[in-house]
């Protein structure tokens, strides 16, 4: 069984929530470009690899992360 969840709705809005699980291939390219949604305007970001991605956050995050492994 589960905690109860003891969060306080102050808002006038309900609260929705979704649990997103995924395991994406490390040398898989993330690219906003691919999202049509995005296609006509200049892209904030270019092209990364999911490793580089992930690390680079982790890296911000926890002070114990080097530089990523050289392929």
């Amino acid at each position: 069984a589960s905690n109860s969840h003891r969060v306080i709705n102050r808002s006038a809005n309900e609260r929705f929530s979704m649990p997103i699980f995924f395991d994406p291939d490390a040398d898989a390219t993330i690219d906003s470009r691919d999202f049509k949604k995005f296609a006509q305007d200049q892209p904030k970001y270019g092209p990364i690899k999911v490793a580089d991605y992930i690390h680079s956050k982790n890296r911000k995050a926890f002070a114990q992360y080097g530089d990523p492994p050289k392929k």
